[in-house]
């Protein structure tokens, strides 16, 4: 009782303007304050709050700030049909020609490359690339001239472990990744979450996995 009668004089002391600065976090306190008072004392509770003209602002912040604190699960598998249907569109609306699908990556090979090694996840590759969110005219990344990057297969996204070995060394090929086989619903630098990459790359040299021999 000594709990509602606090809220109780609070509002009839305090004005509108006054709750309505105190935002979002104060109203969802003063509704958890009531939450277990008797049946009378809820009543009179909501009577002083359709009095002073501010219950529908505190559901509403409480809706609110409700909604927003529930994360959304990642789906996968939902996401991977979205970005699918999305880059369909995009290669259908910009007539590009010679598109294959390799496990969910979309790929055309420019140049097969001369190379006469399969290129594997253990290879260290010497590339030159340049990637950007699908659709976007500014690149993200680029290595065009002069020295090329070098990554070892398997440290990178899906989406190049799946198409980079569809060339061969010397090779050229630009591949269009789903979200789900590159950053999934992670922001990375400049690249939003859930984001569609488009890369071309040109392979300059493949450095295979020396093997160990044991004695």
């Amino acid at each position: 009782m000594l709990r509602i009668n606090i809220v109780i004089n609070y509002f009839r002391l305090e004005s509108f303007r006054r709750l309505h600065i105190l935002g979002a976090p104060f109203f969802i306190d003063l509704l958890k304050m009531v939450k277990n008072c008797s049946i009378p004392n809820k009543r009179l509770f909501l009577c002083i709050m359709l009095k002073n003209k501010i219950l529908l602002v505190a559901v509403a912040f409480a809706g609110i700030i409700s909604s927003c604190s529930k994360d959304t699960p990642y789906d996968k598998s939902a996401q991977f049909k979205i970005d699918s249907a999305l880059i369909e569109k995009y290669i259908a609306n910009n007539g590009i020609k010679d598109v294959k699908k390799e496990k969910g990556v979309f790929y055309k090979i420019v140049n097969q490359g001369t190379g006469t090694d399969q290129i594997d996840l253990t290879d260290t590759l010497a590339l030159f690339y340049d990637g950007r969110v699908l659709g976007a005219v500014k690149a993200f990344d680029s290595v065009a001239t002069v020295t090329p990057r070098s990554f070892v297969l398997k440290d990178v996204i899906l989406g190049w472990q799946i198409g980079v070995p569809l060339i061969k060394n010397g090779g050229r090929i630009r591949l269009i990744i789903p979200s789900t086989l590159a950053y999934i619903d992670r922001p990375i630098g400049p690249i939003p979450a859930n984001s569609i990459l488009d890369f071309n790359i040109n392979i300059n040299q493949v450095t295979k996995k020396k093997k160990t021999i044991t004695p």
